[in-house]
């Protein structure tokens, strides 16, 4: 697709490219763990969203702050200059006052749009027959991510096993050791 742009003069100047992840992975993080669902940690949470255009952002920024997948539509019609954006149901926040402040102040960017970012987890083939077997419940999640805090709970949708939580002080224990 890159070299498709490019081999078109102008058209990469004109385009906006999202590279994006669904997750991470744990790479043998937290007691040597290899499975990329079924848990809530940064490593499986935190994966990169990369937008670029060489006209409209000419440098390499990072911004810290919380986003979601759900974020894209209406960020993407930010850009798109779609007329009358109030007209459509967009469930996320406009990335966009992030995207622009780490651009305009590379060194410390510090505008947000959201305190909070919500995930949950629940695969359908968890508890049905045939489905998988090796992650026992409760195994359902609803975690909510702040700047500083991360709280999970872990859940049997059929209420048979205990629920059970993760809190985290991500400024201090930000390695998730530490469960509060």
């Amino acid at each position: 697709v890159l070299n498709a742009l490019d081999n078109n003069p102008g058209l990469t100047d004109k385009t906006v490219i999202f590279r994006i992840a669904d997750h991470g992975e744990l790479g043998l993080s937290h007691g040597g763990m290899r499975q990329k669902i079924f848990n809530c940690y940064e490593e499986m949470l935190k994966v990169p969203l990369i937008v670029s255009n060489p006209v409209l952002f000419p440098n390499p920024v990072e911004t810290d702050a919380l986003a979601s997948l759900i974020d894209l539509m209406p960020t993407l019609a930010t850009l798109a200059q779609v007329p009358n954006p109030s007209a459509w149901t967009f469930r996320g926040v406009d990335l966009m006052p992030v995207i622009q402040d780490a651009s305009d102040h590379p060194a410390n960017p510090t505008v947000t749009v959201q305190d909070g970012v919500l995930f949950t987890f629940d695969d359908q083939e968890v508890g049905t027959p045939g489905g998988q077997t090796t992650v026992k419940q409760p195994n359902h999640i609803r975690a909510v991510r702040t700047d500083r805090y991360k709280f999970a709970l872990y859940f049997d949708p059929y209420g048979v096993e205990a629920s059970q939580y993760e809190l985290y002080d991500l400024q201090t224990d930000p390695t998730e050791l530490h469960n509060m």
